[in-house]
């Protein structure tokens, strides 16, 4: 039986199994440049890591707690020479109170800084806290009232990186400003200490106001100990996050200006409103096997993303390499076979190379000019040459202007898929969707056996 089909001729099944081995060995360099990326994006956060070594690190603003110590009575009895004697001994404990209300309201102003080509957002900050104590319950901790210290206690602030602070921190009880000090107290990472005298009334009722001017970086963020805490945040930035352990009841983001409001409550606090310890610290519990640990503290946090990070897009884009390669493959055989253009399966591994370089430029101009504008850069330097390459080849201003448009189509679908979080998978699915349906179309327009061999066929 004849066809009246056009045979193909001019590229066997032996060439196109080279091109799959082709586009096999080209991950490699792929491989190479996702490494390359990773190496690039460790040198940003050393660079990061020296930046907010001197100016202040990520910080966690905790407190106040009050801390009064006391003399715990111990009593042991001994065996001496037959007789059983009951011995006394005091031991020095700590009272530990957490505020009522707790309102605090802080300032951020952030910046960017740089060292080299790379950059880290860091931010000065003003926090202000107000609130107040209620009075210790003593016959809940079995505790006498004239065993407690009470001209020793102190107001005990938390701050992650000390080295933040630009100035010293105001603390006023009662109406009283208080001296503060750094404190060798393990409560916190790092511990302010302020003495209050509390021997006159001898109780713990009192409010209290505390301002601190800290520096710090990545992110800022303060722990609602409080019974019932207000917390707002507000600063001159334009894409905060709020990824700490609550979310803000009302924000509000717009131009260069962030507001966040949160209101806690201590239910589902994980430490209690007053504990006693040995030393100063936070109360121990008992996690599984792990035996004896700290509990963790909840925190309300605003984070300050410098823009998007280029060196994970540039590696999802790398991610989508292979399959540019596969398909810019396809549309050279269509073009071979459809245009009866032949290629040599060198030209095949030089147009491979070429979009492999692509990434290598990618990367290198997103590190100057940003990843959209290093995408455009990368796409018309490699769709440029591809395109003369081409026409060098076929002779024909058609097929390399068939074949532009085609290379402009997969990377617009691959810029495109960059530019999509939740919906990434979706467009990204219904797209490949789409080619595999053209591909299945044009299969239909191509003769695959010559008229010969449909005859013996036949």
């Amino acid at each position: 039986m004849k066809t009246e089909k056009r045979v193909v001729a001019g590229i066997s099944f032996l060439k196109i199994l080279f091109i799959a081995v082709l586009g096999l060995i080209l991950l490699i360099p792929l491989v190479m440049i996702s490494n390359l990326v990773y190496e690039r994006s460790g040198r940003k956060q050393e660079a990061g890591r020296e930046i907010t070594s001197k100016w202040g690190k990520s910080q966690e603003i905790s407190g106040p707690v009050m801390v009064i110590p006391y003399e715990k009575e111990m009593i042991s009895k001994v065996n001496e020479a037959g007789q059983v004697k009951t011995v006394v001994t005091y031991q020095t404990s700590y009272l530990h109170l957490l505020p009522n209300k707790l309102q605090a309201d802080q300032e951020v102003k952030p910046e960017t800084r740089r060292r080299g080509i790379y950059s880290v957002v860091v931010y000065t900050s003003v926090t202000r806290l107000k609130g107040d104590f209620l009075q210790l319950n003593l016959e809940k901790e079995g505790i006498k009232p004239e065993a407690v210290a009470w001209d020793k206690a102190r107001l005990i602030l938390g701050i992650s990186d000390l080295k933040g602070l630009s100035a010293f921190p105001e603390v006023v009880w009662n109406g009283k400003k208080a001296e503060t000090s750094t404190s060798s107290m393990s409560l916190f990472a790092g511990d302010i200490s302020a003495p209050v005298d509390l021997s006159q009334a001898k109780t713990t009722l009192g409010t209290f106001v505390v301002q601190l001017n800290v520096r710090g970086a990545d992110f800022t963020g303060i722990v609602p100990l409080g019974r019932e805490n207000e917390i707002t945040i507000r600063g001159d930035w334009g894409s905060p996050g709020f990824d700490g352990d609550y979310l803000p009841v009302e924000r509000t983001v717009k131009d260069n200006f962030f507001r966040a409001d949160w209101s806690v409550q201590s239910l589902d606090r994980a430490i209690p409103q007053q504990w006693t310890g040995r030393q100063v610290g936070l109360p121990e519990e008992t996690s599984g096997q792990k035996g004896v640990v700290q509990p963790s503290l909840a925190v309300v946090k605003v984070t300050f993303p410098d823009g998007v990070d280029l060196y994970q897009q540039t590696d999802r884009t790398i991610k989508y390499g292979i399959l540019v390669i596969v398909l810019a493959f396809l549309a050279l055989i269509f073009t071979e076979i459809l245009r009866r253009t032949p290629f040599h399966i060198i030209h095949y591994g030089l147009i491979g190379a070429a979009l492999v370089i692509f990434y290598t430029l990618l990367l290198s101009f997103s590190e100057q000019i940003g990843f959209n504008a290093a995408y455009l850069v990368a796409f018309i330097a490699t769709n440029g040459i591809i395109t003369w390459f081409v026409r060098s080849i076929s002779k024909s201003t058609l097929t390399a202007m068939i074949f532009a448009g085609i290379l402009t189509l997969f990377f617009g679908f691959n810029f495109v898929l960059m530019q999509l979080e939740d919906y990434a998978l979706l467009v990204g699915s219904i797209g490949l969707f789409l080619i595999l349906s053209a591909l299945m179309y044009l299969t239909t327009k191509i003769t695959w056996v010559t008229s010969e061999t449909e005859n013996k066929l036949g």
